[in-house]
């Protein structure tokens, strides 16, 4: 877990450096890499340079094994649970999901693996864990 302390003893040794290198330019590295992850809600990128790729390769992956080990989840994954699809808000007799109180969807048509039709109303939005939910109507 990372302290308060610890981030603010980082900014100021960062700050140090920058502070004493205001003269010198210094070149882009050429290869670098870019780690985007959420942490605790927040999206962050992580980046990495090296003159060689072989190094960043194995410092890409020593972040990545960090992040895991951490439970950091990739942006991309949050992303889709923060944008569900909304249903359409077509049929006013819906009846009403009591987890999102939100109107369900009406699922018709035929079975493709019995032939049997089918009719029913589901919510369509997800859970926090990402799953879909259950409820039907």
């Amino acid at each position: 877990m990372i302290k308060p302390q610890d981030v603010d003893e980082a900014l100021d040794e960062a700050q140090m450096a920058v502070d004493d290198r205001k003269d010198q330019v210094l070149p882009e590295a050429p290869a670098s890499m870019t780690l985007r992850v959420w942490i605790k809600g927040y999206g962050v990128m992580l980046t990495a340079r090296d003159e060689k790729v072989s190094s960043l390769l194995k410092k890409t992956e020593t972040m990545i094994d960090y992040a895991e080990s951490h439970g950091w989840k990739n942006t991309w994954e949050k992303e889709v649970l923060v944008t569900p699809v909304k249903p359409k808000v077509e049929d006013h007799d819906a009846p009403w999901c009591p987890t999102h109180n939100l109107p369900m969807t009406l699922r018709q048509g035929v079975s493709k693996k019995t032939g049997r039709p089918y009719r029913f109303y589901s919510c369509t939005e997800k859970l926090a864990d990402g799953t879909w939910c259950q409820e039907k109507g």
